[in-house]
């Protein structure tokens, strides 16, 4: 069961570090964008660490102040519960 939640950890925040690689292709291009609701939804909802890669190294969404903060919070909160887990 511990390697399940992993795994699906693991997808779920690839499927956010897409999510903020897709905006950012489509910000440049003109295209349709994905709301900053929905990236900051799925970052809290776990995908905060793939939100925070594709952040700094996507150059995406580092000027605003939310998307650092909730980022950040959510990482601390993630890395805490994390750590818990492995220490059982």
């Amino acid at each position: 069961m511990q390697t399940f939640i992993a795994a699906l950890f693991i997808l779920w925040n690839i499927f956010s570090f897409g999510l903020y690689a897709y905006d950012k292709l489509a910000a440049g291009s003109g295209r349709w964008r994905i709301s900053e609701k929905s990236l900051l939804t799925v970052s809290i909802l776990g995908g905060c660490f793939g939100g925070t890669l594709a952040m700094y190294l996507l150059r995406h969404k580092t000027q605003h102040t939310r998307f650092i903060l909730v980022n950040w919070i959510a990482d601390a909160v993630y890395l805490v519960i994390l750590l818990a887990l492995l220490r059982q």
